[in-house]
C-alpha cells in the first residue's frame, strides 16, 4: 500500500508496490490475527479490509459466514482473494465506496505507515465507511517487540521458517528485513515503519472522529476504535 518497502521471491512471483511478495501473503495463515475480528462481528456481520491483500483475512472470514469486501491498490493481490469476496481495485487514501460496514479492519500494520499523513488518510477512509454503530479494527506494530527485535531471530509458525535479517529501531522508526522459507521456497520484505504509543493513536483517531472506548485496545498489537457519533466521545 505504501511505496517503503522491497521484497523479493525465489518463485519469480510478483513482488506487490510496498514491496510484499504476492506469493507469500498468498498462502500465509491468517493465524491469531483473525481472533480480534471475530470478537467484535456479530454473525453475518458485514466487513471491509482496507488493504485486504490476497485475502489472507477476508478468505476465512467469508467461509464463516459474514458479508466480506476487500478494497486492495494491487490487482495481483486480488488476483487470489475468494471468489465470494467482493473486491475493488483501489487505492484507501481516494477510496468512497458510498456505503457504511459493521466492520472495517485495517490490518498488515498499515496504521505504522512511515509515509507523510498516510497514517491519518488511511483512519479517514477507515471512518468514510463504518457504520454509526460499527467499530474500526486496526493492527498496528507494538512498541514492546520492536524492542526486542533484533537480528539473528528466528521462529517457526505454520511450517514457515522467519528469520530477522535485520532491525534498527532509531527513536519510533522501525526498519527491519525479515526472511521467510517453507518447502524451498525463499522470501525477503523490507521495510520502516512509525510506532504508535497508545496517546498518540488516540489523538489521531479523534482528528478524523474516530475514539477508543479503551485505552487498552485489544492485544499489545490491535485496537478498536468507534465512530464519534451524536456527542459521543
Amino acid at each position: 500500500m505504501t511505496p517503503d518497502g522491497s521484497g523479493s521471491s525465489t518463485d519469480s512471483a510478483p513482488i506487490a508496490s510496498d514491496g510484499s511478495p504476492i506469493s507469500l501473503f498468498a498462502q500465509f495463515p491468517a493465524g491469531r490475527d483473525l481472533q480480534p475480528i471475530l470478537d467484535y462481528a456479530a454473525p453475518e456481520a458485514s466487513i471491509l479490509e482496507l488493504g485486504c491483500g490476497a485475502g489472507r483475512l477476508l478468505n476465512p472470514l467469508v467461509k464463516l459466514g459474514f458479508r466480506a469486501t476487500g478494497v486492495d491498490i494491487d490487482r495481483n493481490m486480488l488476483a487470489h482473494v475468494d471468489g465470494d469476496v467482493r473486491t475493488i481495485a483501489c487505492d484507501i487514501i481516494h477510496c468512497d465506496l458510498g456505503e457504511r460496514f459493521d466492520v472495517v479492519v485495517l490490518a498488515s500494520f498499515l496504521i505504522n505507515s512511515s509515509v507523510e499523513d498516510e497514517p491519518r488518510l488511511f483512519l479517514q477512509a477507515c471512518r468514510r465507511h463504518v457504520a454509526d454503530d460499527g467499530c474500526v479494527l486496526i493492527q498496528t506494530t507494538s512498541l514492546a517487540w520492536a524492542q526486542q527485535l533484533a537480528s539473528g531471530q528466528e521462529w517457526s509458525t505454520n511450517g514457515y521458517r522467519t528469520i530477522v535479517l535485520s532491525a534498527a529501531l532509531l527513536g519510533k522508526r522501525l526498519s527491519a528485513k525479515f526472511r521467510y522459507e517453507k518447502q524451498g521456497s525463499v522470501w525477503t520484505h523490507s521495510w520502516n515503519g512509525i510506532l504508535w504509543e497508545a496517546p498518540d493513536l488516540c489523538e489521531l483517531a479523534a482528528s478524523v472522529g474516530l475514539y477508543a472506548p479503551s485505552p487498552e485496545g485489544l492485544s499489545e498489537d490491535w485496537c478498536c476504535l468507534l465512530p464519534t457519533v451524536d456527542g459521543s466521545r
